[in-house]
């Protein structure tokens, strides 16, 4: 890059007498991206992110069926306002939430998994005021049992790589560890996960 030399007795250039204090005239600046200028910044999604919401994977549903849980299981609907706010509050799913598509995907699914609560209600409990219906439902249902193949996909892509079952401490571990898995172990129990574990590399 070329040098410009001034005369060192000449007057400084009027553009130069406009510049504020803090500012450098060295060409080098040009090169200096903005955020060691303006300090760090944090990323946001670009216009192209926010219209292109992913579809909701195994990963994204186990989240979700965590996270919603409660309505889930008693059968409460939610605006999408709610469902908005609570992914939110999720260090996995805060990041879309810019995302319109991928909120009204969250949205559905959460729907769908609450309105077949509501409908296995009506036909466990068919006498029973709706709003009975969900506290008894919650508390003697026996859907806790039940894998989400979500939940079961999740684990086999984890643990595919092991050719023999680790100690239950390992299995744990990974679990406390996963930002994903640990949302299953929340649900799910520690023994209940072990054991899923156990079965599923035993069919390999």
């Amino acid at each position: 890059m070329t040098d410009i030399i001034h005369d060192s007795g000449g007057a400084s250039p009027p553009t130069q007498q406009a510049l504020s204090p803090h500012s450098s005239t060295s060409d080098e600046d040009d090169d200096v991206p903005l955020g060691k200028i303006f300090g760090d910044m944090p990323a946001t999604p670009s216009r192209q992110q926010r219209k292109t919401a992913p579809s909701l994977s195994d990963e994204h549903k186990s989240v979700l069926l965590t996270v919603f849980q409660p309505e889930i299981s008693t059968g409460k609907l939610l605006t999408m306002q709610e469902v908005r706010a609570k992914m939110r509050d999720s260090h996995v799913l805060r990041i879309y939430v810019v995302q319109p598509d991928f909120v009204k995907r969250v949205a559905d699914f959460v729907h769908y998994n609450t309105n077949a609560t509501r409908q296995i209600q009506l036909t466990t409990f068919p006498d029973l005021d709706p709003d009975d219906s969900v506290a008894s439902f919650s508390n003697n249902s026996g859907l806790r049992k039940v894998w989400s193949p979500h939940d079961v996909a999740v684990i086999e892509a984890k643990f595919k790589d092991l050719k023999k079952v680790p100690p239950k401490g390992k299995i744990l571990t990974k679990f406390r560890q996963d930002p994903v898995l640990s949302h299953i172990l929340e649900r799910k129990g520690q023994n209940r996960c072990y054991e899923k574990v156990k079965t599923l590399l035993r069919r390999q």
